[in-house]
């Protein structure tokens, strides 16, 4: 008989209504223009930059970063490349938080109402996200990097899984996680608020 502690506790997602609506044809075929494995990997290691520079390597211990190994000859991947890109553990309080990187060259826009918006992920990946985060009780972190270059993008958002309504965010959704005007890329980690960002906790 198993144990009790090898078994994995089981998990039920609901996903918010908004996100059951059948989206526009536009955004299906959007889904070919998603950043590749090479983009992903850039745009992963700027992330770990933004936490880890100046006085991030004081402040944090990267815990774990997931492989992102499959092969689709074959059909084999790393089980635990469903996880989010990295796991970050706060020093100070032994805290961890998850962060998912994701880059996109460009925003799209709604032919219908003309407002720009991101395709960030599947459904399915958004469901493992939520699992991990309910499973591990470990909150996840979304950071979108948009337009220049993986490593140097012109726009980036930092926003809490929690926060998400669907797999489309539109601009609206996205500005108040923005960096903006703010002079350097750079997020911290508020232990108080357990909540990550681009404002230096007071």
């Amino acid at each position: 008989m198993e144990s009790g502690k090898n078994k994995k506790e089981k998990i039920k997602i609901v996903l918010p209504k908004e996100a059951k609506k059948e989206p526009a044809k536009h955004v299906l075929a959007s889904a070919k223009y998603l950043s590749n494995p090479h983009k992903g990997s850039q745009f992963e290691n700027f992330v770990v930059e933004m936490l880890f520079s100046g006085e991030g390597k004081k402040l944090y211990e990267l815990s774990k970063k997931t492989s992102d190994y499959h092969n689709r000859e074959l059909k084999v991947s790393d089980e635990t490349n469903t996880d989010p890109d990295l796991l970050i553990r706060f020093k100070k309080s032994q805290k961890q938080f998850a962060v998912e990187c994701k880059y996109r060259s460009f925003l799209w826009f709604d032919d219908i109402t003309n407002k720009p918006f991101i395709d960030w992920c599947r459904e399915d990946q958004w469901i493992n996200y939520l699992t991990y985060q309910q499973r591990n009780r470990t909150p996840v972190f979304i950071v979108i990097g948009v337009g220049g270059t993986p490593n140097k993008p012109n726009e980036a958002y930092c926003i809490p899984l929690k926060k998400i309504k669907s797999t489309i965010l539109f601009d609206k959704d996205l500005k108040k996680y923005a960096k903006g005007e703010r002079r350097y890329f750079r997020l911290y980690w508020d232990d108080n608020k357990k909540n990550l960002s681009w404002d230096r906790p007071e």
